[in-house]
């Protein structure tokens, strides 16, 4: 959640530097930090109703009333179709590329390709 925070802010901030260096307004070229001030307020007043709207009645929500909601959700999502034409095509287009593939190209993965156990892994600073 922090990396996804800091990189709403870095995005934030360099559309703010982009929005102030490309209005040809001397004003907001003068005066950066008003001009950035503004900016963040507008954007605070335009994500405000939504937050409210959107992301705050879910956080109230205790985990079994999540859960419903997620599954409620995933019934009422609609369910992609495949269409007989896109099938056929798909299916042109995999013989297509069976051709192209080598003759001992593997179906399965040799055994000793398979990856490490978890504890094998060393991460720095840890023991």
């Amino acid at each position: 959640a922090l990396a996804v925070g800091l990189a709403w802010e870095h995005a934030f901030h360099a559309a703010t530097h982009t929005i102030i260096g490309s209005v040809p307004v001397p004003f907001f070229r003068t005066y950066t930090l008003t001009t950035k001030t503004g900016v963040a307020m507008l954007s605070f007043a335009l994500m405000l109703p939504a937050w409210l709207k959107y992301l705050v009645p879910k956080a109230h929500l205790s985990v079994s009333g999540f859960r419903t909601l997620m599954a409620t959700e995933a019934y009422i999502a609609p369910r992609p179709t495949v269409s007989s034409q896109s099938n056929n095509d798909m299916k042109k287009m995999f013989d297509a590329l069976r051709d192209h593939v080598p003759v001992n190209f593997p179906a399965k993965l040799p055994g000793q390709l398979k990856m490490p156990d978890m504890h094998m892994l060393q991460i720095p600073g840890r023991r």
